[in-house]
């Protein structure tokens, strides 16, 4: 297999040899110049002065002087700008935090596409007076002028978010993009004598193509795309109208581009590589892979070849299940390791969903309605989290069990703080000192990121009593929690009024949500397990993609923006197909060069989705049946038994003669289609 970034490790070697000091190589991501490094190094005998490696964010955010600000941070100068403009009528914070990210969002598309935002916004307050518009000619409410008022002052919004972020240097993604874009000509006078090669771009925004097209236009400059003729076409014309080569050939066609390198011919003569399954649930799914996993393994047990092979998740939410369901395989003698290339957010660790218990356990507490008590579920769901359970396991062994035994038994749905600490006698006693720190009925942000740390630090010290490398996931969790409660006391520390408990709820969930607990490995190492946007650019021998949905691989189409579809698609705004055509790319591109694919969808529908497999494996069956093993049934749907309960014990009632008549009786009548669903889901 001729990988696609090896070819580009030969060719740089060849055409640049060690003068490399002026040579700048960017790529879409972190990940690929891992790999890139890697192959240079391979395959060059003597010391080589690496090129300048930049990923496209990286590039462009030095190149424009502005540093990137924190999003959650902007939503607080938004909100400045908020109080300023609604006076009185502002919204409290709490209130304000669920539109901040969607405006911010639409602000950050419209710069990305160097739309005309006053066109825009004036288009949109159009629109929305339309739509309160009456035949009659009655006089507007006081709310529809409040909704007209908001559309209307959208672009003061965005003119004042960007003049105020400007003054500080900073600036948000679509915002340092443009600015660039704005001003290249001066700009661009650092590059000078610099040469560039440019390698797997796909969708660039308006911006990108103005800078990147710039630069292939007065620079020295080579452009390396990763392309197969089924998807693109062939050349010069690079006629087709496939999905995953759309945003490749505009490109072409915007840089006046007359040929590309290396447009492979890998799908359309592929044969008997590619196989699909359709296995129930998450879980089903996770362990179907892992048995898979372990058939090649033995198959070809030494010449296994584990950097080769990849795990791909097009739900990242399937990391944890996987972890737990992936085997030990070793290989002379030494265990193969796994390489995760993705993390997951602290909203959805351990710590991470203890503090929003407990949080939440603040916010609800129900002070005057019942006395200043606590609910009794409330306080046992807050002790019976994995994080307390563990530090009162470390204070007083088996303490939990009996602490819920004794609120049960007590009988009461609320319980004074009094109460509590009553049935903390005996041994129970040295638990005392955690308890003043979680029932600290604070309604202050600020007290509040107090007691977390109090905790984190009784957590600390029960970590070290103990057997420390047991508990690795559980001491990043609680590292990146901390780092949180920095950052978000320097945030709200001197602000007018400061920030009550409930508002500030809704900023902790999405800090949670932008810090990932990162699964360290050696990335040139091992079996890798990654999400599909870090498959950009790398080609594997070996590939188990889950989660081949639809509505998964790709995503549903939901666009959360104050910006209607018919507005966004009159100013180029960014669209679900957009999204949909990224997705085919990522998907098309990664089966290139592959020499065994397994696919797996979940065959359940429930509230997630599932149940539908993913319209690219429909589109493979159509267009390269001959990509699969068996081309006459491309796929197979697979049960995973669970092991059997030696317990379990049947039930049934059996039919007497009254019911027979009964039954009989209704026959005569006829059975409604909803009942006979009923009986077929669940016969007893």
């Amino acid at each position: 297999m001729n990988k696609f970034l090896e070819q580009i490790a030969e060719e740089i070697i060849r055409d640049y040899g060690n003068n490399n000091s002026r040579h700048t190589v960017i790529v879409p991501n972190k990940r690929s110049e891992i790999f890139l490094k890697n192959y240079l190094k391979e395959k060059t005998e003597k010391t080589l002065w690496l090129p300048q490696f930049f990923t496209i964010d990286e590039f462009i955010a030095n190149g424009s002087g502005l540093a990137a600000f924190d999003p959650v941070l902007t939503y607080f100068v938004l909100y400045d700008i908020h109080k300023e403009i609604q006076k009185e009528e502002a919204m409290p914070l709490e209130d304000f935090l669920s539109w901040a990210p969607i405006m911010l969002s639409d602000f950050n598309d419209i710069d990305l596409q160097q739309a005309d935002a006053d066109h825009v916004f004036r288009h949109l307050t159009e629109a929305k007076a339309i739509e309160q518009w009456n035949l009659e000619q009655r006089p507007l409410t006081q709310l529809q002028k409040n909704y007209l008022f908001f559309y209307q002052s959208l672009f003061t919004y965005y003119s004042e978010l960007r003049k105020r972020l400007a003054k500080r240097g900073v600036g948000y993604k679509g915002m340092i993009y443009r600015h660039l874009s704005e001003n290249i000509l001066s700009l661009s006078q650092k590059w000078n004598n610099h040469t560039f090669t440019f390698i797997g771009f796909n969708a660039l925004s308006q911006t990108e193509l103005k800078i990147f097209g710039y630069i292939h236009k007065n620079f020295p400059c080579r452009i390396y795309f990763d392309t197969d003729k089924y998807y693109i076409g062939d050349p010069p014309f690079f006629k087709g109208k496939s999905p995953a080569g759309r945003f490749i050939k505009e490109m072409i066609s915007n840089w006046h581009l007359n040929s590309i390198k290396w447009t492979g011919n890998n799908l359309l003569t592929a044969k008997n590589k590619v196989e699909v399954y359709g296995v129930a649930k998450q879980v089903g799914q996770v362990k179907f892979a892992g048995k898979k996993l372990e058939g090649w393994f033995k198959e070809q047990d030494l010449e296994f070849d584990s950097i080769n092979t990849a795990i791909v998740l097009a739900d990242e939410n399937m990391l944890i299940p996987l972890l737990h369901s992936l085997p030990r395989l070793k290989k002379n003698g030494k265990n193969i390791p796994y390489n995760i290339t993705m993390g997951y957010p602290l909203a959805q660790s351990i710590m991470g969903r203890f503090v929003q218990i407990w949080i939440n356990f603040l916010v609800t507490y129900t002070g005057k309605q019942a006395g200043g008590n606590f609910m009794t579920t409330d306080i046992i769901q807050l002790i019976s989290s994995p994080v307390i359970s563990f530090i009162l396991n470390g204070i007083v062994e088996n303490s939990r069990p009996a602490l819920v035994q004794n609120l049960l038994n007590k009988g009461k749905v609320y319980i004074s703080k009094q109460e509590f600490y009553e049935l903390l006698s005996g041994k129970e006693a040295g638990i005392k000192p955690l308890f003043d720190t979680l029932l600290n009925g604070t309604r202050d942000a600020l007290q509040f990121l107090d007691s977390l740390t109090s905790l984190l630090i009784i957590l600390k010290d029960t970590i070290e009593n103990t057997d420390q490398k047991a508990f690795p996931l559980l001491k990043e969790q609680m590292n990146n929690t901390f780092s949180l409660v920095q950052k978000s006391r320097l945030m709200l520390e001197g602000r007018k009024g400061g920030v009550s408990l409930k508002a500030f709820q809704k900023i902790w969930q999405q800090l949670m949500y932008r810090i990932e607990i990162n699964l360290k490995g050696e990335p040139l190492e091992g079996i890798q397990v990654m999400g599909m946007l870090e498959t950009r650019n790398l080609d594997f021998k070996n590939l188990i993609i889950l989660s081949a949905n639809e509505g998964i691989l790709p995503k549903k189409g939901n666009l959360e923006s104050f910006i209607p579809f018919d507005i966004r698609s009159d100013n180029h705004l960014p669209l679900p197909k957009e999204q949909n055509d990224i997705s085919a790319y990522y998907f098309f591109r990664l089966l290139q060069r592959s020499e065994r694919v397994t696919l797996i969808y979940n065959t359940d529908s429930d509230k997630f989705g599932g149940g539908e497999k993913s319209r690219f494996i429909l589109q493979l069956e159509h267009e390269l049946p001959q990509i699969f093993k068996n081309p006459d049934q491309p796929e197979r749907l697979l049960h995973i038994s669970t092991p059997a309960n030696e317990y379990e014990s049947s039930v049934s009632i059996a039919k007497g003669k009254s019911v027979m008549e009964r039954i009989d009786e209704k026959a005569r009548s006829g059975f409604s289609a909803s009942s006979l669903n009923t009986y077929r889901n669940c016969p007893l």
